[in-house]
């Protein structure tokens, strides 16, 4: 998922085959579109009852991780439901950081395992200045 630049109404993400499209209508069709799922400790498990679904996502401490390095905020959590846009294994997880002057940077993950090293990932290339290799509002 690639963010707006800056000089477009933000926020924004960019869909393949649709174009820039509000970031809210975005994440309403994920909701709604997509595979619902809970965990069965670090397991996702498919969730067709929409009702235990939510009551789940209400209760669950869903945030695998959480990082703060200068105004960088790294968060990693566990979604609950399908972000893939195609075939292939459901993205359940997503880590975001906020404090940038380079927008929202959003990175999803199929397994617990792999949000665990994608937010390492991350935190390390935000520590080192390594993240982000252009300037703010270019792609």
């Amino acid at each position: 998922m690639t963010h707006a630049p800056r000089d477009l109404p933000v926020p924004q993400v960019y869909i393949e085959g649709e174009g820039w499209v509000m970031e809210d209508e975005y994440e309403d069709r994920e909701l709604f579109n997509g595979d619902h799922y809970i965990l069965g400790g670090r397991v996702p498990i498919l969730c067709e009852d929409m009702s235990a679904w939510a009551l789940w996502m209400a209760a669950a401490n869903r945030v695998l991780a959480a990082t703060t390095i200068g105004d960088h905020r790294v968060q990693t959590v566990f979604r609950g439901v399908d972000a893939a846009v195609d075939e292939g294994p459901a993205l359940l997880y997503r880590t975001t950081v906020s404090g940038t002057a380079y927008g929202s940077v959003i990175d999803n993950y199929s397994t617990w395992a792999d949000a665990e090293k994608g937010h390492k990932r991350i935190c390390e290339g935000i520590a080192t200045n390594t993240l982000f290799t252009h300037e703010p509002g270019q792609r």
